[in-house]
């Protein structure tokens, strides 16, 4: 880990050394806490030789967050944040409030969710077995950070209780259901509180666009964000999302609406002339959802959008369009 670099927005140089994570907490109800970070990173200290690495770009940038849903001395943490400085944040924050033990859901593999699980390698970890099978198999590039590159993750905690399609769990009294989906990435967890009407989505829903990992995986996607839009909820809580949005009862089913509709389009425009070049605005391609609110417009997105396009791109110029 870099001492000491620049940052890119301040020119300064700030060290590592003593960082505090500056998380906005905010209360979604008496038994639910979202912990939020980034967007604004301009504080934040380097993590491995410099900021174009994927705790910043990727992660950081777009605004992370994780939930805990609590009631007396058991808390159940969504996800533990892309650095350990966070995840210990967190689990501090939440044991001044009385918490002795933890149970950590993972959301799905992708290192911005499990990078800070060491913090919780005292406690239960549940994820869906495709979770756990994917992480034992780059454990070792994640390890030595050749994983898309440092910072590391070093030691990898895997988790310990593993499901395949859906498990009830108890916090307390209060019933959490978590179910299998396969958006965004094959291993998705989302949690589901039938009490609350709530959903957290993880990576399957993000706010500005979905990140493209599958593109080969469209017509699964949709189909099961069909499935979930089926489900009895009210709010959906995402991992990347707007702190705004979260702070004023999250985001409706448009959000799933939106995600379609932008698949969608990606698709039918793929064989397009000049697909990349006439489809490289991000404001023009989501006017419609934009204008409707569904969606909320963050220029971090812009690069997210232009590796979709790039993606959808690369796989679609060779192969037949899916019917969606």
């Amino acid at each position: 880990l870099a001492a000491a670099v620049p940052n890119p927005q301040s020119g300064k140089e700030i060290s590592r050394e003593g960082w505090v994570p500056t998380i906005d907490v905010v209360e979604i109800n008496d038994h639910i806490l979202a912990f939020y970070d980034g967007r604004d990173i301009s504080a934040d200290p380097p993590l491995a030789d410099n900021y174009v690495n994927w705790v910043y770009w990727g992660a950081m940038d777009l605004g992370v967050c994780t939930y805990a849903i609590y009631q007396g001395d058991t808390a159940l943490v969504y996800d533990t944040m892309p650095t350990i400085e966070q995840a210990a944040w967190i689990r501090k924050y939440l044991e001044d409030k009385g918490v002795r033990k933890f149970i950590v859901v993972l959301s799905h593999w992708h290192k911005d969710h499990i990078a800070g699980n060491e913090v919780y390698e005292d406690s239960d970890i549940i994820a869906v077995r495709k979770t756990r099978q994917t992480m034992f198999e780059v454990k070792d590039k994640l390890e030595d950070g050749t994983q898309a590159g440092p910072p590391a993750i070093n030691p990898v905690i895997l988790p310990n209780i593993l499901f395949d399609d859906r498990l009830d769990v108890y916090v307390g009294g209060i019933l959490v259901e978590l179910h299998h989906f396969d958006i965004h990435s094959p291993d998705g967890d989302l949690i589901y509180l039938p009490a609350d009407k709530i959903l957290f989505s993880g990576d399957t829903l993000e706010d500005t666009v979905t990140y493209v990992t599958n593109p080969e995986d469209f017509p699964t996607h949709i189909a099961e964000m069909k499935r979930l839009r089926s489900m009895d909820f009210e709010s959906i809580y995402p991992n990347h999302g707007s702190l705004d949005k979260i702070k004023n009862g999250g985001y409706d089913k448009t959000f799933i609406d939106s995600t379609i509709n932008y698949i969608s389009k990606l698709v039918k425009h793929s064989k397009d002339k000049d697909f990349l070049k006439a489809n490289a605005d991000l404001k023009t391609f989501i006017k419609d959802d934009l204008d409707k609110s569904w969606v909320i417009y963050f220029p971090a997105y812009d690069e997210v959008h232009a590796n979709n396009l790039q993606k959808v791109h690369d796989y679609y110029k060779d192969n037949p369009l899916p019917k969606l």
